[in-house]
């Protein structure tokens, strides 16, 4: 099945789209890769991290230690 011209023209709607999103995909991936590079914004991530991981193990210990959630 070969396509004509007049069946390409109902793709191009679909190519245009797609060069959209390959355009915001390569603007998206300059971004990360300029943040990531960044010194200061690592060590941010990294305090995040472990803020994050802290605040999870005081709700974790009444599971540990096989006690009941609510009172």
């Amino acid at each position: 099945m070969s396509l004509d011209r007049k069946n390409l023209k109902q793709f191009r709607p679909v190519y245009a789209f797609q060069d959209e999103v390959m355009r915001l995909e390569s603007i998206l991936d300059g971004i990360h890769v300029s943040v990531t590079r960044r010194r200061s914004l690592q060590l941010f991530t990294a305090f995040t991290r472990i803020l994050l991981g802290l605040a999870i193990i005081p709700p974790s210990i009444p599971k540990i230690l096989h006690r009941p959630f609510t009172v």
